[in-house]
């Protein structure tokens, strides 16, 4: 029933979407009067412009029809990673570990039209794909995770109502949405692994210029709750919850590319945005939402769990300097011991001039709400170097962490991490 609503708004939208913004004509004859022109044209073969492509360090190499509707681009995209941690708490000494940490391949483009696009994106590391079956009496033997990340179509034929629908990052925080590969420092905070609800399969309705004033935009979604790769097998399956999404930005210096990727490569006037978002997930089946342990929650649960969320950001950039700030907020209802509290980080880096040399430090927090909960708190705080060849595409980073509990600085844990970056 929740994959027949979810389908069922989803088509009305597009179906209301296409109809009343496409309006091209078809240039080819059909061969037959049974067959409508506009049919002939929409399944005729495009010869491919080769003379055209072109490779673009970072975005892939691009190939297009020659009559621009149609066109795929390929990336590739890999982290090699060293990491060292110290835990001092249990003693266990010194680990280190040599891993790849992200190896992904993409593909993206449009199709029939410049307005309909789409992106897939695979992952093949260890950490990204893990094809362990699951160890539930709810659903044994499922398999939990796929090399798929995203697979997703974008419809912009509405400036103020552009579609996706697909399995995406839900537009929930900025820190999650910025691609891993465009980070200033190794990885994303303590208080976005906690609080995230990274991906999920649904659709949304947005508008990167919303009004055509060029400082607002917004994200309206409906989603499956499930998160990613979900299955009529997935552990939570079958209820009638969703989730459902809204997210605003205000971004009151005017609109501007470079507003989901970390560091000022610009090094231009001042760039500001704010963002907030509030999401709502009906009956929860992970211990983080749409994420976690698949083991739910205790006993005394008298009704169907559901979790209300909340963000908000800031991002802003000037002249090699950026300042990239989040809370979080996150609470369980109709359960005694959920994973209830807030967490926030602020980041700060700086790029420096006529070179590839960049810094940055950040800050960060997770706190409970301070009743019966199965949330811990933590702090975070460390310091990055980078040096970008060519910006994010090809770079190499370190960055060194204390991970501690409130007022034990002393008492943390350490983490040193080196890592190396290519994407072409």
């Amino acid at each position: 029933m929740k994959l027949v609503k979810l389908t069922s708004i989803c088509c009305v939208i597009f179906i209301a979407t296409t109809v009343f913004a496409q309006k091209e004509e078809s240039k080819v004859k059909p061969k037959n009067n049974r067959i409508s022109q506009q049919e002939a044209e929409l399944v005729r073969n495009h010869k491919a412009d080769v003379a055209s492509a072109q490779f673009r360090p970072g975005k892939g190499l691009e190939i297009k029809t020659a009559d621009g509707r149609f066109s795929i681009i390929t990336r590739l995209r890999v982290q090699f990673l060293y990491d060292y941690f110290r835990n001092y708490a249990e003693g266990n000494g010194d680990v280190q570990d040599f891993q790849l940490r992200r190896a992904r391949l993409q593909f993206g483009g449009t199709m029939w039209s410049k307005h309909n696009k789409y992106k897939v994106e695979f992952a093949f590391s260890p950490r990204d794909s893990s094809l362990q079956p699951l160890t539930s009496e709810v659903a044994p033997n499922v398999v939990q995770t796929t090399p798929l990340l995203s697979w997703y179509m974008h419809f912009d034929y509405l400036r103020d109502a552009t579609l996706r629908v697909g399995q995406y990052k839900i537009p929930y925080s900025r820190e999650r949405v910025i691609s891993s590969g465009n980070l200033q420092m190794i990885d994303r905070s303590l208080a976005n692994a906690e609080f995230t609800l990274d991906r999920d399969i649904g659709f949304d309705i947005r508008s990167k210029d919303f009004l055509g004033l060029d400082m607002f935009k917004y994200y309206l979604g409906v989603y499956s709750g499930e998160g990613r790769n979900a299955s009529n097998k997935t552990v939570g399956a079958g209820d009638l919850g969703l989730m459902y999404l809204a997210r605003f930005e205000f971004l009151p210096l005017g609109i501007f590319k470079d507003d989901y990727s970390s560091g000022d490569f610009a090094r231009s006037k001042p760039r500001l945005s704010f963002g907030a978002t509030y999401s709502y997930l009906d009956n929860v089946a992970r211990n983080k939402g749409i994420i976690g342990k698949t083991t739910l929650f205790p006993e005394n649960v008298d009704a169907s769990v559901n979790s209300k969320n909340a963000s908000a950001d800031v991002f802003f950039k000037m002249y090699g300097f950026s300042l990239h700030s989040e809370w979080f907020w996150r609470e369980f209802t109709n359960i005694t011991e959920g994973r209830n509290g807030w967490g926030a980080m602020l980041e700060l880096g700086y790029i420096f001039p006529r070179s590839g040399l960049g810094i940055a430090t950040r800050y960060g927090i997770i706190e409970n709400n301070g009743s019966i909960t199965n949330l811990n708190k933590k702090n975070e705080v460390g310091f990055a170097l980078s040096y970008y060849f060519a910006h994010h595409n090809l770079k190499i980073q370190a960055d060194v962490f204390r991970i501690y509990e409130p007022l034990k600085l002393k008492a943390g844990n350490d983490r040193i991490r080196i890592q190396m970056q290519t994407a072409f």
